[in-house]
């Protein structure tokens, strides 16, 4: 039996993956040596990760597949079931490789880009909630530190 999950902050679909662990599975999004896609998640967001199906083995790439298309997540780099091979050759063939954005990152238009995508990610509704859930928990952490002799 797999698992079919959604990372989800406040009903925006940020990743869809699946696992045979959920608690495991969140641990790693969470860690600091995270390699999915999720790592591309800005810190500052407060996501949860929120069981979408249990399906069999055999089921699971094709399940994961209908969620990635029917939600469209943010934040997935491949789609599921998806070769390193085939995921380079769509690469390949929009023109486009890891070294190319890197360099484009590194770009004055790409700084103002990334910094145009942020400006705009900080007009949302989302992102206003998200900061004051941080805030808040700031608050209480350095209330009961102040709290204790």
């Amino acid at each position: 039996m797999v698992f079919i999950y959604a990372l989800v902050c406040e009903g925006l679909v940020l990743y869809v993956g699946r696992t045979v662990n959920m608690a495991d599975r969140e641990r790693g999004h969470r860690c600091v040596g995270n390699d999915t896609g999720s790592r591309h998640i800005p810190y500052w967001i407060e996501w949860e990760m929120k069981l979408l199906e249990e399906a069999p083995d055999d089921q699971g790439v094709f399940r994961e597949q209908h969620y990635y298309d029917t939600l469209k997540p943010l934040y997935n780099i491949n789609r599921p079931g998806q070769t390193d091979k085939e995921y380079y050759i769509k690469q390949r063939d929009a023109g486009i490789n890891r070294d190319n954005i890197k360099r484009y990152r590194a770009t004055e238009a790409g700084k103002a880009a990334r910094k145009s995508e942020q400006e705009a990610y900080r007009l949302t509704e989302g992102y206003r909630l998200s900061q004051a859930k941080y805030y808040e928990k700031r608050k209480a952490a350095r209330a009961a530190k102040k709290a204790t002799p």
